[in-house]
């Protein structure tokens, strides 16, 4: 049942209500749709070439955080990188960014 079936609302109410929402979504849409036709590999791709902080010991495998978000990655170096240590990332497999130590990517 409907909430004007049951009385709660008016018919005209409910109808202005569904009106207001569907000019909500065509005026804002030029804002979102960015964000709707992004991928998966588009997102990951604007991240190679910037700085990640290693949060779970790199074994070579561990978790960096980049511009907020916790993501796992390999050190391609295939060595240790303790936490707290700056990485930059190089590229990616998939979901898991490839990375190495800031300090070797500087000389």
């Amino acid at each position: 049942m409907f909430a004007w079936e049951k009385g709660w609302i008016s018919g005209t109410t409910a109808l202005g209500i569904m009106s207001a929402w569907v000019i909500k979504d065509a005026l804002f849409y030029r804002f979102y749709r960015k964000a709707l036709s992004s991928s998966t590999q588009d997102v990951i791709a604007r991240l190679h070439g910037s700085e990640a902080k290693v949060i779970s010991r790199l074994d070579p495998v561990g978790q960096v955080s980049v511009r907020g978000e916790i993501w796992q990655a390999v050190n391609v170096d295939k060595t240790t990188i303790d936490t707290g240590q700056s990485v930059k990332i190089l590229g990616n497999k998939g979901l898991t960014l490839e990375v190495r130590s800031e300090s070797k990517t500087d000389g």
